[in-house]
Formats: C-alpha cells, structure tokens, sequence
C-alpha cells in the first residue's frame, strides 16, 4: 500500500472527469492524515452527493484503491441486513455505501454510533447520496462533506460528460474506423442527447450499440434521434402500456362512430415519464428557465414522492403558476411534457366557450368531441398527459365558465377524477392520471374552493441577463416546429434587438414573434457566404 500522489489524481481524472474535485479532496485529506501519523492512504469518513450511486462511483473507488494497492467493496440498500458492511476486515480497504438516503432507519442509527465511535483504521467508508439534505443532519453533520464535482450539482451536465465519455468507449471497442469515426460519433451524441435516454452510463452503451446496429445510415443524425422514440417508447418501465381509461364507449345514438374513433382508448395506454429521473427533469428546466425555481422545486418533490410510491410516471399535484403575462408558463408546461415525452393539451380559459371547450359535446351536438383531457389521452396516446389551463382568473362569469369551474374541481378531486363521465363517449373515463397546470395573472380572482384544490406558485419576470436562455430555447422550438437543425439556429449574440427589447421589459411572447421575423434574414446572411464561395470556385 502506497500514498495516493498527484499523478494518481491526473490518471484517474482522465477516466473520471466529473470527479476531480473529489480527487483533490481525497489527496489532500490522506495528506493531512499522513502529518497527524496515519500510516498509508487513508482519509476522514466521506459523504459524496450530487449523483445517484450507480457504476461511475464504483469504478471511481475501485481506480483509487487499485493505485494505492487496496480493495474495495461497495454495499447497496438491500445489502444492509447482512451486515458485512460493518465488520473490521483483514486489510485496509474501500467501503462505499451506496443510496445512503435509502437505508432503514436501524442501519442508519449503526452507522451515527460507528461515527462517534471511530471507524475502524482498515475501514475507509464513502456514504453516497442522491442529495445531502436526504441524510439525518447529525450524520451529515459528522461527516466530510466532499461533492462530487461541479458538474454533480446538475445532472443534465453530468449525464452529457457520461454520454462523452460512453460513446467514446463504445466506438473504441468496436474499433471504428477513423473515417467513419466522426459521423458516429455525431450519431451517438444526436441519440445520448435525448432526455428519453437513461443516465446510467451501462443501459447507455446497450442502446448506443444496438442503434448502431438498426440504423443503417449513420449521417442520418435524426434517424438515430428517432431511434430513441421508437426503442424506449414502449421498453422502460413506466412507459408500458398498463392502464386503461375507457372500459367501454356507450353504444347509444352512435350514428357517427364514435365508438370506433376513440376506440384506442379502451386498450392499455402507457405512462409517460417513468424513464427520467426527476432530477434530470428539473435540471434541463433549470437550465432552461431559472426564474421559474420554485415551481420546479415543487414539481420535482412531487415526482421524487411518486418515485419512492414505486409510481415511476410523470404525475404532479395540481399546480397553479401565478405571474405577469409573458413570462412563458405555457411554455415552461409545454417544455415540461416534452422532456417527459407526455401529451400536452392548452385551453385559454379567458373566452366565452371555455367551459363547453373542456367538457366537450355530447353526441347530439352537430360536432360531438371528448372532453379535453380525453382529447390529450386520444392524441398523444398516454395516460397521463398534462393539461395546461391558461388565464383561469380571467374566466368570464357565465353558464360556460361554470361548466368549467365545476369540470375543473371534478378533474381535480382524485376520486371523482377516476370516474368522470364523458357525455360524448357515454361512458366513465379514468382521469386520475391527467397531470393539471393553471395559470393565472392575479390570484385573487379565483375562488378559495379552486385554490384549495391546487399549488400555487408565483413566478416573477425574468432576469435581464437571462436572455441567452431564452433565445436558445425559443430557436429549438423553432427548429422543431420546421424540421431544422438545431445546430445551425443562430445564436443569442444575433438577436441583438430582441435582446434590448427584452431588457426594456417586453414579454417573452413578443421576443419570439420578433426572432422568427428576424430569423429568415439571419439565416440568408448565414447561406451568402457560401453560396458566393461556389461561384467563386465555378469560375
């Protein structure tokens, strides 16, 4: 058993890049031990967040303790009851104890009395943990707090050095040629970059090496993006098709046939969303609309209460999100249910019809439809679509914004949810799954029954300097909406009047208009250059 030296640090850095930090830290704590007459490697007890413990930590410890000539040993939750965790072993060696925010409360309390004990000298115990506030502070508290590295701070950042990393491995492996190298290695970075795509670094090799093998063109980068959709649709566990909304359609007055319209509807149907952690979900809306923090500090608790019930979908308690017009709380619902791969439905309750635009019309109206939560389900075939209800404080005071008031509260309430009948299909519909965002300008103009039935969340203007953020959104949707590369979107820096108009205080509803009336312009100065350069070589 040897020191662990700086050029320890450098070659497991190059494997582990995410962790460099935390290799500084490891040195510098064997270090200090080593004055206070600590013989060989060794540091304080450790507690590591800022990921879930998966491969990366193993194979981190793992590389550490094969340079200094040490074992290592990692223990998950459902290893706890053996207990072989805890004895003293014959040699000094590496001990991670993995999802600690996972273990029974015995096993904790063992290892707070094994703290203020003293651990044994051969025992080097690293604690993982998804995030620090999930540990007993009085354990957090005795403990070296070591995160494992800025990049662990978001998992979106994290997953994108993974992916880097997997796909590098992966054409290694397979010994691509360099030719060809480059075009895969775009292919792959088109398809990791997907946020149906898992972030344990071992399903992310399986799926790079089996879209390697079905897509036969490489340079088709949408192909391998398209690829996610159609491989993980229907494999990951949350999103297979288990429930079912509509038992049977009513077969009264079926002269238009309805019955065989929306017949999908009475086969299993997916929910969405199980394939994300909801921490990946809140990072890439963090990245993308900061201001909008407590909203999605509350849709992530939602999601991680949901993952601990074993519901590994997208299902979140009402939500009203409470602030001035063009702010983007149709678009932080719209991005929401893409990241999710969810359906995504948008009613502005401000007009006379709204109330009769939610429940729809029965089958002796001249054009019968669902209500509007079915038409989710029937379009984006998923259960659990997300409903967003804008402008609910400007509903008009009539029969129509009755009717949807009281259709609303029914939605709302679990129960009534599970059976609400639809007067178009004739039938009860299953709506528990529905996942319902409101909007609103001034809370005060809604009732306190509604807003008992919610989670309000105020969201203020954006930030002057966050402009690039936004941009950069609005020019993906935008690519999205026309078949562009999101590649070649131009970028903030070109928008230099939507950007003092933003500053001016304008909302970001206009800052779009006005980016798409400049984007043509842009994009021909971007394609004049070139075109000059094949004339040039014509001649």
């Amino acid at each position: 058993m040897r020191s662990f030296t700086n050029e320890d640090v450098r070659t497991v850095a190059e494997a582990h890049p995410w962790a460099e930090r935390l290799l500084r830290h490891l040195r510098a704590d064997s270090e200090m031990l080593a004055r206070c007459g600590r013989e060989g490697f060794a540091f304080r007890p450790l507690l590591v967040h800022g990921a879930r413990a998966d491969a990366r930590q193993r194979a981190l410890f793992a590389a550490v303790a094969g340079c200094v000539g040490m074992s290592c040993r990692a223990f998950a939750p459902h290893e706890v009851e053996a207990e072989g965790w805890c004895r003293s072993g014959s040699r000094r060696e590496i001990r991670v104890f993995e999802d600690i925010e996972r273990w029974s409360g015995e096993a904790l309390l063992r290892i707070e009395t094994m703290l203020r004990a003293g651990w044994d000298d051969d025992v080097l115990p690293v604690f993982v943990a998804a995030r620090a506030d999930d540990i007993p502070g009085r354990i957090s508290r005795m403990l070296a707090d070591a995160p494992i590295g800025e990049a662990a701070g978001h998992p979106a950042a994290l997953k994108r050095l993974v992916a880097t990393e997997v796909a590098e491995s992966l054409l290694t492996e397979l010994k691509v040629a360099a030719t060809t190298r480059a075009t895969a290695l775009a292919a792959l970075s088109a398809l990791f970059g997907s946020p149906k795509v898992p972030s344990d670094p071992y399903e992310m090799r399986l799926l790079g090496l089996r879209a390697l093998t079905d897509v036969t063109d490489w340079s088709d980068g949408r192909s391998f993006a398209d690829y996610v959709q159609r491989s993980l649709g229907t494999s990951r566990a949350g999103d297979r098709p288990t429930r079912i909304v509509v038992r049977e359609i009513g077969g009264a007055n079926d002269s238009r046939g309805i019955a065989d319209i929306y017949a999908p509807l009475t086969r299993p149907l997916p929910l969405g969303g199980g394939h994300l952690d909801p921490r990946d979900i809140a990072a890439e809306l963090m990245e993308e609309m900061p201001w909008f923090r407590h909203a999605i500090a509350r849709l992530r608790n939602d999601l991680r209460i949901a993952h601990f019930a074993d519901r590994p979908y997208l299902k979140f308690r009402p939500l009203l999100l409470v602030g001035p017009a063009g702010v983007g709380k149709s678009r932080f619902a719209r991005r929401l249910a893409q990241i999710a791969g969810v359906g995504y439905r948008y009613l502005n309750a401000g007009g006379k019809s709204s109330g009769a635009d939610f429940v729809g019309n029965g089958r002796s109206h001249e054009a019968p439809t669902p209500c509007a939560p079915v038409e989710a389900i029937f379009r984006s075939r998923f259960a659990n679509p997300i409903m967003f209800v804008d402008e609910i404080d400007k509903a008009a005071k009539n029969l129509a914004a009755g009717k949807l008031e009281d259709a609303l509260l029914a939605v709302l309430e679990p129960e009534t949810a599970r059976r609400y009948y639809d007067e178009c299909l004739q039938a009860d519909v299953d709506l528990f799954y529905v996942n319902y965002m409101l909007a609103a300008n001034d809370r005060m103009n809604i009732n306190d029954i509604m807003r008992s039935r919610v989670s309000v969340e105020t969201v203020e203007k954006p930030p002057a300097d966050a402009f690039p953020q936004i941009a950069r959104s609005i020019m993906n949707e935008v690519a999205a909406d026309y078949g562009l590369d999101p590649a070649s979107m131009p970028g903030a820096w070109e928008f230099t009047k939507a950007e003092y108009e933003f500053k001016a205080g304008r909302s970001i509803r206009v800052i779009k208009r006005m980016m798409i009336d400049m984007l043509p312009e842009i994009l021909g100065a971007q394609l004049r250059p070139a075109a000059h350069e094949s004339v040039a070589a014509a001649i």
